[in-house]
């Protein structure tokens, strides 16, 4: 079942009578009734930036499934609920961030979910204040009946300032997933320069949000981005599909790294994660939603 969270409060509309002085307000729009699991999904996003701006690190940490994972903004990657809340303990300490979401939309499909939105953070440093917003999209697990965070990728939505201190990403893993045409055929056409049949592969409401950019709705603004990129900044990608999750009803969850280089086999560029919700359709399987980060690719 696809769900969308309607945030907007519907107001009653005053209409005024055909005669004499009376007014009456319009019937207001039925509220869509959220379901059970779309409210405890909110409540766990407004309990998540409650604890997480209060510094309860350990708090924050019981909304993450035991081997969640966390693909960061900033390259850092941590496998596992008790590595994810050390590395929150130790931001919270050292900065004590402050977090907004602006979620944007959920789809349910059975005991998993997943969701997209935006957030910025403001930290404190001894050098001031820093400043911080991106692309978050989040899967969702359940776990003995209660929601909980699986899977986690951030990104920022402009390049970051120079000498930005990125994290350690670790070791790539192997490639175990199972969306290996659709990475393929995506690979082959951007490297070729094919901005409307690498378009192409994602459907006509997708959401992307790529590294260093906010997020594009549409396959025609996908397309023109795509075209904007390959002009100004030609190069190379090689994608990693590293692992799928099957959601069911020809949905499913795929996340890997990829690398970007200076064409014709030049020097590296960047490196970085993606996560993507892909639907299988009749043209075969095509990006909902795609979120990517990246940093400097390192020295070889």
């Amino acid at each position: 079942m696809n769900t969308r969270k309607v945030s907007a409060v519907c107001l009653a509309i005053l209409v005024a009578a055909c005669a004499g002085d009376t007014e009456e307000a319009a019937e207001a729009p039925a509220m869509p009734e959220m379901s059970a699991d779309e409210m405890a999904l909110e409540q766990l996003r407004e309990d998540w930036v409650t604890h997480y701006n209060m510094g309860h690190a350990s708090v924050v940490g019981g909304n993450y499934a035991d081997d969640a994972l966390s693909l960061g903004a900033n390259q850092s990657n941590f496998t596992g609920r008790d590595a994810i809340v050390a590395d929150m303990a130790a931001t919270m300490e050292a900065a004590s961030p402050h977090i907004e979401l602006s979620h944007h939309e959920t789809m349910t499909f059975g005991d998993r979910a997943v969701g997209w939105g935006t957030y910025a953070t403001e930290a404190t440093t001894p050098d001031g204040s820093v400043a911080s917003s991106g692309t978050y999209m989040t899967a969702f697990t359940k776990v003995e009946g209660d929601w909980k965070i699986q899977v986690v990728i951030t990104n920022f939505d402009a390049a970051p300032p120079e000498g930005f201190a990125y994290g350690e990403a670790g070791e790539p893993p192997e490639n175990e997933g199972t969306m290996g045409d659709l990475i393929g055929a995506y690979q082959t056409h951007y490297n070729l320069g094919h901005p409307s049949m690498v378009a192409d592969f994602y459907v006509d409401d997708a959401m992307a949000s790529f590294a260093n950019l906010p997020p594009t709705e549409g396959g025609e603004a996908i397309s023109t981005l795509m075209a904007e990129r390959m002009a100004a900044n030609p190069a190379d990608v090689t994608i990693n599909d590293v692992g799928t999750i099957d959601l069911g009803d020809g949905w499913a969850l795929d996340g890997g790294w990829f690398q970007m280089n200076a064409k014709d086999g030049g020097d590296a560029l960047q490196m970085g994660t993606y996560l993507l919700l892909v639907n299988q359709t009749s043209d075969g399987w095509r990006i909902k939603w795609a979120v990517t980060n990246g940093g400097p690719a390192p020295a070889m």
